[in-house]
């Protein structure tokens, strides 16, 4: 029997921590409401009054269990302890109430406000089995909802490692009550609680893994749903196991006249198959469903609809909460879909035949003109310089540019001409209709103009040879010295010749004196020049020369014919 309960402990202390006031209590013992001492927080400390070897066991691993399973849909747990013959856990309080009272009074709970509830669940045992735990005691009195929307799962005392089959003999004792609402279980109870139990829990309390878990989970989510159980009329566990016996699948005809989602009702099928193996294996893909469907949903408006109501029944209201409906999204019907993606398609191509003119290149009022530019292949335009051409149509004095024509150069090619590599430049196809045009060619700096006519009569092509419009006059002037062996001093001496030296340039295919030819000379070419003295070896130098380089001087030394290298 348990112990019984001690005097009132408001305002003194239990270990470390002050206490406030009981909770509850019941037959294995009491909850007090207490501040943590150093987080300055409201907790609740459980003390367990029964001294039993086994059930002190349980309560012990519930602890340690609790410790190692920090998550934000869980229960936190600060501390254990033992003072006396008394045990204690101490955990974070949770202001509000569990989801078993919010059923009992509410009753059924809309679909996406069970669902948004039921995933949070659903996180928390994907934790809880991603450390080897299970929880063997999924039902809505182990689930604790904040004022704030918040839910966690609590009761981990009849949990156990997945991979650990030696569970003490208490844990397989048959139940005569159910599980009290406060977290601390009866003595001599069973592993879990028969309205919620897979049928396997029934004979083997050791064999049970995570699927166990996925069961009752559905079997919660059921009665979420339809505010009963689909088991569970029976007192004792022998009459919900004999009931259960009785069905080959759970019942779930209720799910149908909440009009519960398809897909939902399937989930819930699946999750309560007889058979483990026919059940998910993993809670991952539950959460996708349970996540694809509350994306219809303002979950905010969810949340903040489960706050109201946590707050309203918390408070002592007797009167049933309305819950707000918080609707789908509207969801785009297949022809909506299809209107708008062909419409995309249709927006797409229109933007495509604009940008490749395509309604000018079927108009019989347009003609097509090309721009092409010639420059020398090592002038300074044939470097990455902003190339642009600009079409203005003139009206009197009156321009007007045509921006739709604007156009870069999209490709180029070399070639030879003017006795040297020329590069041209190719513009987009320009569409323009009769009448008079100026044309602006920028490149870089320098800037082009050309007034023109289109007619039907006009060329295709507007040819801008800058070869020939850049060329300028080059002047060409030399320093020239001869190189003489001086016998007195054994070494070289220079003299400057440059007055008795020939110069020539290699001009319209042949070598003509430069003082014939030196008004003629013009940048943007390639030219030869050629030095001859008497007694010197000829010099011959090659230059090519841009059409901005207007002078060339030549600087060179003349070797006599008989000079001998000096050492």
């Amino acid at each position: 029997m348990a112990e019984k309960i001690k005097e009132n402990l408001a305002g003194k202390t239990i270990g470390k921590y002050l206490v406030k006031k009981e909770i509850a209590h019941g037959g294995m013992g009491v909850v007090y409401e207490a501040v943590h001492p150093e987080l300055g927080k409201p907790i609740i400390i459980k003390e367990l009054t029964i001294h039993k070897k086994e059930i002190a066991e349980r309560f012990k691993r519930e602890a340690l269990i609790l410790m190692d399973m920090q998550s934000q849909y869980i229960v936190n747990t600060y501390d254990y302890f033992q003072d006396g013959k008394s045990r204690y856990i101490v955990e974070e309080l949770v202001d509000g109430m569990s989801l078993n009272n919010l059923i009992l009074h509410h009753g059924k709970l809309p679909c996406n406000i069970a669902l948004i509830i039921f995933l949070n669940v659903c996180h928390a045992l994907k934790f809880a089995h991603s450390k080897n735990i299970i929880h063997r005691d999924i039902k809505p009195a182990n689930i604790l909802l904040s004022k704030r929307a918040e839910v966690k799962l609590a009761d981990f005392g009849i949990a156990g490692n997945e991979k650990d089959k030696n569970i003490s003999a208490i844990d397989s004792m048959a139940a005569t009550k159910k599980f009290d609402d406060l977290g601390l279980t009866q003595a001599k109870s069973s592993m879990g609680t028969p309205a919620y139990m897979a049928p396997e829990q029934f004979t083997d309390s050791s064999s049970v893994d995570k699927t166990a878990d996925i069961y009752s989970l559905g079997i919660m989510l059921f009665e979420m749903l339809t505010g009963k159980r689909p088991f569970g009329g029976g007192s004792s566990m022998q009459e919900t196991y004999s009931e259960r016996l009785a069905h080959k699948h759970v019942p779930l005809g209720a799910l149908y006249n909440e009009k519960i989602p398809w897909r939902i009702y399937w989930m819930i099928r699946v999750m309560t198959m007889s058979k483990r193996e026919k059940r998910y294996q993993s809670i991952d893909p539950i959460i996708r469903i349970v996540t694809r469907y509350l994306k219809s949903y303002n979950q905010k408006e969810l949340l903040t609809q489960i706050s109201r109501m946590v707050r309203h029944y918390a408070a002592g209201n007797v009167t049933h909460y309305e819950i707000r409906p918080v609707l789908a999204r509207r969801k785009t019907s297949l022809w909506v879909s299809l209107s708008i993606s062909v419409l995309m398609i249709l927006s797409w191509l229109f933007v495509t035949a604009v940008k490749e003119r395509f309604f000018y290149r079927i108009s019989p009022f347009h003609k097509k003109v090309t721009v092409t530019v010639s420059l020398p292949y090592n002038s300074v335009y044939s470097s990455d310089l902003s190339a642009i051409v600009y079409f203005y149509r003139l009206d009197g004095e009156k321009e007007t540019e045509i921006k739709a024509m604007r156009s870069g150069f999209v490709s180029e090619t070399t070639e030879k001409a003017y006795g040297h590599s020329v590069k041209k430049l190719f513009s987009n196809n320009i569409w323009l209709r009769k009448g008079k045009y100026r044309v602006k060619i920028t490149m870089g700096q320098y800037y082009i103009l050309a007034n023109m006519f289109i007619d039907s009569t006009s060329k295709d092509d507007l040819m801008f040879d800058y070869i020939t419009m850049q060329k300028r006059p080059l002047k060409i002037s030399m320093t020239v010295r001869g190189v003489e062996f001086d016998k007195n001093t054994n070494s070289n001496r220079y003299v400057d010749i440059t007055d008795n030296v020939k110069k020539y340039v290699f001009y319209q295919g042949r070598w003509q004196l430069l003082s014939d030819v030196s008004n003629r000379l013009t940048t943007g070419g390639e030219w030869k020049i050629k030095l001859s003295a008497t007694g010197y070896k000829d010099e011959i130098f090659t230059a090519n020369v841009d059409w901005f380089q207007t002078e060339l001087h030549i600087y060179t030394d003349m070797q006599c014919d008989d000079i001998k290298e000096s050492r």
